[in-house]
């Protein structure tokens, strides 16, 4: 049996928050496809306000970043070039998932 009354002397240790180090980003990056949809100035980023709301709806994991640019996550390459027909004013960029990147 275990008493589960907590003593006032008795604090949890908190450990502060650690962000994992760039190489680790770096190699999870490697271990999962991309697909990186830019805005050109003007009338490309309703657009990719459209490619967010149907990657979002597919229930894909999109990452924005503060330049305006999307990842999509984990899509396969006929996945991409749906994307890409479907939104010919995107600038498209795809990267294959590489399992084969060891860590260190």
């Amino acid at each position: 049996m275990y008493d589960c009354s907590v003593s006032e002397e008795i604090r949890p240790a908190l450990r502060p928050a650690q962000s994992a180090s760039p190489a680790r980003h770096a190699l999870q990056d490697f271990r999962r496809s991309r697909l990186t949809l830019a805005a050109p100035a003007g009338p490309g980023a309703l657009q990719l306000n459209k490619a967010f709301a149907v990657a979002s709806g597919l229930g894909l994991a999109v990452v924005q970043h503060d330049n305006g640019s999307l990842d999509v996550l984990d899509v396969a390459l006929d996945e991409a070039l749906l994307f890409a027909r479907r939104f010919p004013g995107l600038l498209i960029r795809y990267e294959p998932a590489r399992p084969w990147v060891r860590s260190t």
